[in-house]
């Protein structure tokens, strides 16, 4: 959120909207997805799995953003008053 709000001066409304949008999407897709092993036929358990794989491929989409967009230089904390 603090980031969406510094790359975006003046439109943090929307900003914050598009966070929410972003979570709400999240829990749609993960029920959505979740819901499969089980229409597979298998136990309740195995939905667990789909929230693992949900959960690894957004550490990676990190990873991959870290290593983009690596400053050179150091630059102060956003958010606090240095």
């Amino acid at each position: 959120m603090v980031m969406m709000g510094a790359a975006t001066k003046g439109t943090e409304m929307i900003a914050g909207a598009m966070t929410h949008a972003a979570f709400n999407l999240g829990n749609a897709l993960g029920a959505f997805l979740g819901g499969f092993p089980i229409d597979a036929g298998y136990d309740f358990n195995y939905s667990s799995l789909v929230g693992v794989l949900m959960t690894l491929i957004g550490v990676a989409l990190n990873v991959w953003y870290i290593k983009r967009h690596k400053r050179k230089e150091k630059v102060k904390a956003i958010g606090f008053n240095n």
